[in-house]
């Protein structure tokens, strides 16, 4: 009595739960494993087989438990890499700093260097250096002056300045990249998972096998016992437990995934989509070429010149220039005497005795009226000598150190399509694919691009992979998105199902081999149970297994399968 009582204030819920789940299923046309549950629940029921019935409730909750703990870990530690964002923001006019959201269009707010930009706005200063490379996924800074427009998310990468306000926190480039986010996210791409794929022939082979042994023999305990070892156990259990351990073993190689189905999804990509800046370029700038238009000055001289006039300079190109000086020579540059005038964001001024000489950016040039000789290379700072053009020197975004392994072991993976998707220019993107060896290239990319581009890539499943605020939306739409996380965008953190929480991009093809290795282990273990169940059944189906032995070795067959679901082979 008591057992049916407790039978029936567990089963009768859980049953009218799957019931109104399955129909939302069906208007959506997607049939899975919670109707074979249904089934097994009431078919105990009909037969009085209490235990059995309540057994199985226990193991469909135990699965759902077990998924939303793992997806609740992986929030915890995701937490951790995104509580760092600021939230504050610096008054111009030297007040106690406030809340980004609190700031009010029209507001003069200092930004220090170093420092992210929360809002949008215009430049208030005289000049500014700021690195867009989260926004836009240009490698180089870009330089800006009085009344330009700065975008929110930019790094200021030069000596504090003063921005205005053009408006508030909600209203923002962030924010809006934020709101595309959720746009797309409430709307995900549908996904069948493993044990769903199983869920329509297991429960047509159940039902044959139960109704054709009551037909034939007229016993209704015969249809109740082959029911009873057609509990859908492993496909609840196994293989969310096979993809939990995934995670695990995932997040010990500093792999973070969410869920369960990220990991299920990432299993069966076959085109991966890559940013460039900040993915597989470091997003420092290097020094590549060195370019004299003096036979007075050898390339050696522009260089020792240029390191000279940059000492002290904060600008990126100046720690550039500086590097591969010292490179060259073993030494920093030499105070050679001269006197210089810094024009943050532009270039500088220097004198020595009668020489006078001045090194920046094509504007600089034109705004001193040097003869630039045709030169257009924006990616270039230029050195003048009395009025006259004497030297260039190129920069180009150094890759990673095993972006070059990464590509080959994705090639090796036996990806269909390799594509390198970035907001940089052509340019830029083209060389940093040829050296890679990738053919695919889609440069000037805006995030609304992005995610067409991603979306029409072929074949599907498509895996994107990024790390800037600019990514967010494309993570997002994506079948799967992994963020570079330990020095990414929060927002692409959030966006992504995947994150990798070390600055080491060769964990994106480990990730693709544990997510395999995985897949391979729950469809193991769920086609194990499904074979011991159905040979079962067919014993049963003859009168020589009662329901109660049934239910025993029903709970056999879970074992079976869940042993097997943990006995994935550790992926390196």
């Amino acid at each position: 009595m008591i057992l049916t009582i407790i039978a029936l204030t567990i089963a009768i819920p859980a049953a009218i739960f799957l019931l109104i789940k399955i129909i939302k299923s069906l208007i959506r046309r997607e049939f899975g494993v919670d109707i074979l549950a249904l089934l097994a629940i009431v078919a105990t029921l009909l037969a009085h087989e209490y235990l059995a019935s309540i057994i199985i409730v226990i193991m469909m909750l135990t699965g759902e438990i077990l998924e939303r703990y793992a997806g609740k870990r992986a929030k915890r530690e995701l937490t951790k890499l995104i509580d760092d964002t600021p939230k504050h923001v610096h008054p111009a006019d030297g007040s106690d700093d406030i809340l980004a959201a609190k700031v009010k269009s029209g507001t003069n707010l200092l930004i220090k260097t170093g420092e992210l930009i929360l809002l949008d706005g215009t430049l208030v200063s005289a000049s500014a250096t700021l690195d867009t490379a989260q926004v836009t996924g240009e490698s180089l800074p870009r330089e800006l002056v009085t009344g330009d427009k700065v975008i929110s998310g930019s790094l200021n990468t030069g000596a504090p300045i003063t921005v205005k306000t053009t408006a508030s926190l909600k209203n923002s480039q962030f924010s809006q990249l934020a709101a595309a986010v959720q746009s797309i996210e409430s709307h995900p791409a549908r996904f069948v998972r493993l044990a769903d794929r199983y869920a329509i022939p297991f429960t047509i082979v159940s039902l044959l096998i139960a109704g054709i042994a009551w037909a034939i023999s007229g016993d209704f305990t015969r249809f109740a016992a082959v029911l009873v070892l057609a509990s859908p156990c492993p496909l609840i259990l196994s293989a969310p437990i096979a993809f939990i351990s995934g995670m695990s073993q995932a997040f010990g190689q500093g792999i973070l995934v969410k869920n369960g189905s990220n990991l299920e999804k990432l299993s069966n990509v076959r085109s991966i989509a890559l940013d460039k800046t900040g993915t597989l370029s470091s997003g420092k700038l290097t020094v590549s070429a060195v370019t004299s238009f003096s036979s007075r000055y050898s390339k050696t001289k522009i260089i020792d010149i240029a390191a000279e006039l940059e000492r002290g300079s904060t600008h990126p190109l100046a720690n550039a220039i500086t590097e591969y000086h010292k490179d060259l020579h073993q030494h920093n540059a030499d105070d050679d005497n001269f006197k210089t005038q810094e024009h943050t964001g532009l270039g500088i001024a220097a004198s020595r005795g009668r020489q006078k000489f001045i090194l920046g950016s094509l504007t600089y040039m034109r705004e001193r009226r040097i003869p630039l000789r045709g030169q257009k290379a924006a990616s270039a700072i230029y050195l003048a000598s009395n009025k006259k053009l004497i030297g260039r020197i190129d920069f180009h975004d150094t890759l990673r150190a095993h972006s070059s392994l990464v590509i080959r072991d994705l090639k090796q993976l036996e990806l269909k399509n390799i594509a390198l998707v970035t907001g940089d220019n052509q340019a830029a993107a083209e060389e940093v694919a040829a050296e890679l060896g990738i053919k695919t290239v889609f440069a000037n990319q805006l995030p609304t691009d992005k995610v067409q581009t991603v979306k029409n890539l072929k074949p599907k499943p498509t895996l994107y992979v990024g790390d800037g605020m600019n990514d967010a939306p494309v993570l997002a739409a994506a079948d799967v998105g992994i963020a570079m996380g330990a020095f990414g965008s929060p927002l692409a953190i959030e966006s992504a199902g995947i994150v990798i929480m070390t600055d080491n991009i060769s964990k994106i093809p480990l990730a693709i081999r544990i997510a395999r290795a995985t897949r391979h282990v729950a469809t193991r273990s769920v086609l194990l149970g499904i074979g011991a169940c159905i040979a079962l059944m067919l014993v049963a189906a003859f009168g020589f297994i009662p329901v109660v032995i049934g239910a025993l070795l029903q709970e056999a067959i879970d074992a079976l399968s869940i042993t097997s679901a943990l006995a994935g082979k550790k992926v390196k």
